[in-house]
């Protein structure tokens, strides 16, 4: 018989749990989802799970906590370096690069078979394509997409608008 003891002792936080290997994917190293995606990843490992935050070069936070691994693992780049007058062809190097992150990103996931692999903001069509690939590939994995934005930012328009539009922007 159980006891309301019981039940309350259970319900306690970790209680009855257990330690879930998670790992947060978030491409660009600095800024807000950055950030959050380090946050997160710090609480989680707190709470007692094993926590892999991939992303880019030189992240902008890195403090120690235990149960939490910061891997600088994929050839991405700080959100606003690099801007000038190399526009296109600066565009076409990031791609490839976001390109080759994903394939590190997909290697990852099916060596290290997490529990739950959750994905910061997904800006680009591509994106949304290698985590249909990754879906697929990467077995029991639970998958999970931070919606930071309900609506995609167009962060190149002309005009600044905010919110992407067209066939493949909403």
């Amino acid at each position: 018989m159980t006891t309301t003891v019981d039940r309350a002792h259970r319900s306690e936080p970790g209680a009855d749990r257990r330690a879930l290997h998670i790992v947060l994917v978030e491409f660009l190293p600095s800024g807000g989802m950055f950030q959050f995606s380090f946050q997160f990843a710090a609480a989680l490992a707190r709470a007692g799970h094993r926590v892999t935050l991939l992303t880019g070069p030189d992240p902008e936070l890195s403090t120690p906590v235990e149960g939490l691994q910061v891997a600088s693992v994929l050839p991405t780049w700080h959100p606003n370096a690099g801007s000038g007058r190399w526009g296109r062809l600066r565009r076409v190097g990031r791609a490839l690069r976001l390109l080759d992150s994903w394939r590190r990103v997909l290697g990852h996931l099916r060596r290290e078979r997490p529990d739950v692999a959750q994905f910061g903001e997904l800006r680009f069509l591509l994106d949304s394509a290698a985590l249909a690939v990754v879906a697929r590939l990467v077995g029991p994995t639970t998958l999970v997409d931070v919606a930071h934005n309900p609506l995609p930012y167009n962060v190149h328009d002309a005009d600044h608008s905010v919110e992407k539009t067209g066939r493949s922007g909403s």
